[in-house]
């Protein structure tokens, strides 16, 4: 029974894979991009400790980054598959 249930996670994961791929298809973010801004956000994080500061915003993301806000947005999803604030939670 646990098998069936693994295999029904498996494919609820790659269900919403493919939603949030869809989701942000025509965004103009390709993949490496965004693989590249994911781990520009993961250096911000774990170095400059980004998650410790009370009022940031996803607008302060976007800025250090050199994108725009709906990006910022983009990149946490498809990459942490969480919002932003969840991103902060966790992190911090």
């Amino acid at each position: 029974m646990i098998k069936n249930h693994r295999a029904l996670d498996v494919e609820t994961f790659s269900t919403l894979s493919m939603e949030k791929k869809h989701k942000y298809e025509k965004t103009g973010l390709s993949e490496a991009f965004s693989l590249e801004l994911k781990n520009k956000l993961k250096h911000l994080m774990e170095n400059e400790k980004l998650y410790l500061k009370h009022e940031l915003k996803l607008d302060d993301i976007a800025e250090l980054l050199d994108i725009s806000r709906h990006h910022a947005s983009q990149v946490i999803n498809e990459n942490f598959n969480r919002s932003f604030m969840n991103i902060l939670i966790i992190t911090g």
